[in-house]
């Protein structure tokens, strides 16, 4: 065999060689030290010889071992062969009484060498042998002949019969040889295959990026691939003979122990995960699959296949925190959150879900939406949704209303794409947010920016109404001076002048409505008010129709005007009675002090932004026929009514005294269920302070009281009467309807005006300044204020310019007369 042969013949096993020449090292020795012995005792030079022939075959046998250990079994062989073929040789030639052990060494040498020999070196091995047995059959009859004999032909015999029988032998042997060289062909193809397998296994493990290892059954390694060498950076030769748990974390231990233990014959495969400590102290996660290998019933070892799982089981962890978290934010979410596959089937409902719809989820996964009863135009909308989410892989937001268990609710949802790996849409996820409230509110918000609109439109219609209902009154009123008892014509201006003062009735109900009308306030206890007005309220309502009071008995104390609060009172049991009709039933009416927070008081109309606290509160209920949601949202405007006859502007006043009051008015109703008025007023515990008005009793008039008389307003008409009324008292007017001219006719008149009549509303001049220049010009004129605006109104808006008083349109002489002597009596 040559050299690359040899290099690459894994099936040969050196170690089985070096052992068989190694027991022959032995015996050699062991009969050097014999005879050594045997010649130092008696002297035999026979003994000596053969030690020395023992010695130097021990010589050659150890350098074959050595051969056979380097694996150049060829030499190792041959040299084995040579050593003992000649000793015995040289042994019988000295002493011929060895010849039965001799004639034993070439068979030894055949067998023992056999099993390490090719097929082609069995021929040649078995022709020395035979060459050996001859040689010492002739040596040992040279040597000492076999029988004594005389015949001359006797040795020539013998040794004819000795080659025959060799001859023989060597055919025997050689056809033994054939049939040998025959069954070590199968058995080399075989070794050839076996070491073609075991090498490309070798290959396999040895390029496997998996951790590969082999153990015996205690544990201890005796087989590890490159991979695993790697993974530790440690060498093969450190890691073979280690005991398996060597970097096993020491809390997984126990966990592995119990898992080669779980492993039988009947399954002898399992896997496990478990923590490993590499040497550099990190620590890191493993996946093993274990294999027990048994000899029947006998445990011979494990095959081990493993790898490290660290970022798997980090992605995995990442993975389950995730979810973790989802699952939390889902579940305790008051959202309602489903997801979807990409039919429209429903694959996760959360608790908020379940508790909306009032069904489980059980119930719902693996459902359409048609298939959960959802009406069919709102499953049409969902789906078309649920398309364009895939189509455009955008969020898509849906608002719609729906009937749920718990009444009719608006909801608006965000359908949001789930997007895997591979790009591609997987899932919907929906998240719906129940926004019937915030629906509410902004209709509360719409109907209060509806009514302050409203109120700002009444408020300058009841100023410019104002102002023409003066100029008939006025003219009616001087007309109807001039006129004898008896003349014809005083019904027609005493039916105009009543007309215009029912004009005059309804302006200040507008102004109520907007809250800007005048307030006597005074500390109030809502229950006496109730008691005070029991017998008008009773009479105010049909007969079939009682009323129940319910009054609290923390008796709520509120600052307010007693007459405006008796007119809310009396205006809300009207329309509750109204309400019911003719048949029979009953108002109800309640008062109480309680802690109200901002979300009740956002779903009120009145003042707006109203801080949460305790609260006065009178309820006013009925049983009557109530309102539908199209009537609740118009029962406040001015002139609506579903009442045959009427204004419309009883409630709408009522509102406007609320405001009044810094309150707030609640409705809730049913239509066929009846209606419920609640009124919140800011709790009051002490008496408010007022300021002193002048008094209006008897006036001291000035003795410049016949003086000019200035009129200062924009409306032609206005001036005109007023200063008929003025002149029809006896007192001079000028009038115009600039301030800049005001301002110049004061000054050319200073020494004899005695009055200013100013309007509010000068638009050529800013009123404070023009104030001021009648103050320089004439410091002793008092300067009276006239408005369609209350008083209240102005007190508040011009309390900074120091008048001397205020008058009202549209006013009568007798009004104008009193705020002149009012006026006059300040100076």
């Amino acid at each position: 065999m040559n050299k690359p042969e040899w290099l690459n013949d894994r099936s040969y096993n050196p170690s089985l060689l070096a052992s068989l020449i190694t027991l022959m090292l032995g015996f050699a020795l062991t009969l050097a030290i014999v005879n050594v012995g045997l010649f130092l005792a008696s002297g035999n030079l026979t003994g000596a010889a053969i030690a020395v022939i023992a010695a130097v075959a021990g010589l050659l046998l150890a350098l074959a071992r050595r051969l056979a250990l380097r694996r150049r079994r060829h030499a190792a062989v041959m040299l084995f062969a040579i050593t003992l073929s000649f000793g015995a040789i040289a042994v019988v030639w000295i002493e011929p009484a060895s010849v039965p052990v001799a004639v034993l060494i070439p068979p030894l040498i055949l067998i023992s060498t056999l099993q390490h020999l090719h097929s082609r070196e069995v021929g040649p091995l078995i022709f020395f042998t035979c060459l050996v047995a001859v040689a010492l059959a002739i040596e040992s009859e040279a040597a000492q002949p076999w029988f004594i004999s005389q015949e001359p032909l006797a040795p020539a015999l013998r040794i004819t019969a000795l080659v025959g029988a060799v001859a023989l032998l060597a055919a025997i042997l050689w056809r033994f040889s054939a049939r040998l060289h025959a069954t070590l062909a199968r058995l080399e193809a075989a070794n050839a295959a076996l070491r073609d397998s075991e090498a490309r296994y070798r290959s396999v493990v040895e390029e496997q990026t998996d951790l590969i290892c082999r153990a015996r059954p205690d544990g201890v390694v005796t087989l590890v691939n490159e991979a695993g060498c790697r993974y530790w950076g440690l060498k093969r030769e450190e890691i073979i003979g280690s005991d398996l748990r060597r970097f096993m974390h020491p809390d997984d231990i126990p966990h592995f122990n119990r898992h080669l233990e779980s492993l039988t014959p009947e399954a002898p495969v399992g896997t496990i995960e478990y923590r490993v400590i590499l040497p550099n102290g990190e620590v890191r996660w493993q996946r093993w699959t274990n294999r027990a290998l048994y000899d029947g019933e006998r445990l011979v070892g494990y095959q081990l296949v493993g790898r490290d799982i660290t970022e798997h089981r980090r992605v995995e962890e990442q993975l389950f925190r995730s979810e973790r978290q989802f699952k939390a934010i889902a579940e305790n979410a008051p959202d309602l959150i489903s997801r979807y596959n990409l039919q429209g089937r429903y694959l996760y409902v959360n608790p908020a879900f379940e508790q909306a719809t009032g069904m489980t989820s059980a119930d719902i996964i693996g459902k359409t939406l048609c298939e959960r009863g959802v009406p069919e135009h709102i499953a049409h909308l969902w789906e078309s949704c649920f398309r364009a989410a895939i189509e455009t892989r955008t969020v898509q937001t849906i608002e719609f209303d729906l009937q749920m268990p718990s009444g009719h609710r608006f909801y608006e949802s965000r359908i949001v794409p789930e997007i895997g790996p591979d790009g591609n849409v997987e899932s919907l996820l929906a998240i719906s947010r129940d926004v019937t409230e915030r629906r509410k509110n902004e209709l509360v918000l719409q109907h209060r920016q509806k009514l302050e609109s409203m109120g700002v439109m009444a408020q300058g219609i009841a100023h410019e109404f104002n102002n023409l209902l003066g100029i008939i009154l006025n003219n009616a009123e001087l007309t109807l001076a001039s006129l004898p008892p008896r003349a014809p014509e005083r019904l027609s201006l005493e039916a105009i002048t009543c007309a215009g003062r029912r004009a005059a009735a309804i302006t200040r109900q507008m102004l109520t409505y907007v809250g800007q009308s005048p307030l006597q306030t005074s500390l109030l206890s809502l229950n006496d008010l109730i008691k005070e007005m029991a017998e008008l309220l009773q009479a105010s309502i049909t007969r079939s129709v009682s009323l129940v009071y319910r009054l609290s008995d923390r008796d709520p104390l509120v600052e307010g005007d007693a007459a405006q609060l008796r007119q809310v009172l009396l205006n809300l049991t009207i329309n509750a009675a109204e309400a019911i009709g003719d048949r029979p039933g009953e108002v109800v009416i309640e008062t109480d002090e309680r802690s109200v927070d901002r979300a009740l008081l956002a779903m009120t109309v009145g003042t707006p932004d109203l801080p949460g606290g305790t609260y006065a509160t009178l309820s006013v209920s009925d049983n009557g026929c109530g309102m539908d949601a199209a009537t609740l949202e118009r029962i406040f405007d001015p002139f609506f009514s579903t009442k045959f006859i009427g204004r419309g502007l009883g409630l709408p006043a009522t509102l406007g005294i609320v405001r009044g009051h810094r309150g707030a008015i609640h409705v809730a109703s049913v239509p066929g269920e009846g209606t419920t008025f609640t009124v919140f007023l800011p709790v009051a515990t002490h008496l408010p302070v007022r300021l002193a008005s002048p008094s209006h009793g008897q006036m001291v008039m000035p003795p410049d009281y016949q003086k000019i008389f200035l009129v200062v307003d924009d409306e032609e008409s206005v001036r005109a009467v007023a200063a008929r009324m003025l002149e029809w008292m006896g007192h001079p007017a000028l009038t115009t309807d600039s301030a800049e001219t005001a301002i110049i006719l004061a000054r050319q008149h200073r020494q004899h005006l005695a009055f200013i009549l100013l309007d509010a509303t000068i638009p050529d001049r800013d009123l404070y300044q023009t104030v001021r220049d009648f103050r320089q010009i004439c410091p002793d004129a008092p300067i009276v204020l006239m408005s369609g605006y209350t008083e209240d109104i102005a007190s508040r808006r011009f309390s900074h310019l120091g008048l001397n008083g205020f008058l009202q349109k549209p006013f009568t002489s007798q009004e104008l007369r009193d705020a002149i002597d009012c006026a006059l009596a300040t100076i």
